[in-house]
């Protein structure tokens, strides 16, 4: 179980060294990535947000790769499908 303060955890990977869990954590609308020890104890993982939860560790663990993805299809539009291609 983790539990950081009263903050929403999301996604959460083994760190590379075997230590601990790296976890995005939403806080005021922002995600941020928190380092976990064995022991429960926690760090910031990051100094600035990052974009989105979704994230994975570089092989020597030093570097983080974030990522957001939209879901929308670029093709589609808020008032209703795109018009279709003139040939």
């Amino acid at each position: 179980m983790v539990d950081i303060d009263t903050d929403d955890v999301g996604s959460f990977g083994w760190r590379r060294d075997s230590k601990g869990i790296v976890a995005s954590v939403v806080q005021k609308a922002r995600y941020w990535l928190y380092a976990v020890s064995l022991e429960g104890k926690y760090r910031r993982f990051t100094d600035a947000p990052v974009n989105g939860g979704d994230f994975d560790l570089a092989p020597d663990g030093a570097a983080v790769v974030a990522a957001a993805a939209s879901r929308v299809h670029p093709k589609s539009s808020p008032s209703g499908p795109a018009p279709s291609p003139r040939a």
